[in-house]
């Protein structure tokens, strides 16, 4: 794949493996995607790394999206960025500024 791509775009769901404990994280009575533990990665931005091929994932959302387990979009994006990702997709561009921000200042 790198002698046509510089990257890949997986969806953010491919990303990290989660596990659905049965714990209501959200309190809102239901089991959810949103309740879902995020248990690190599955390996993907790893090998594509190891592949010299950046990793852009998509869609950040803050409306109630796919959701995994994050208390918000910038927590989430937070996490991702330091899964090591190259990139991310997002409709709420605030959030992925704040994320990148906090992170390089931690």
């Amino acid at each position: 794949m790198k002698t046509y791509a510089d990257g890949v775009g997986p969806w953010k769901p491919y990303l990290v493996k989660t596990v659905n404990d049965k714990v209501d994280r959200t309190g809102d009575g239901k089991i959810t995607n949103a309740d879902r533990r995020v248990d690190g990665s599955t390996g993907v931005i790893e090998l594509a790394h190891q592949k010299g091929l950046l990793v852009h994932t998509w869609t950040f959302r803050g409306d109630g999206g796919y959701d995994l387990g994050f208390k918000d979009v910038k927590t989430e994006i937070e996490y991702y960025i330091k899964l090591g990702i190259d990139g991310v997709f997002s409709d709420f561009p605030a959030a992925g500024v704040a994320a990148l921000k906090s992170v390089r200042s931690n």
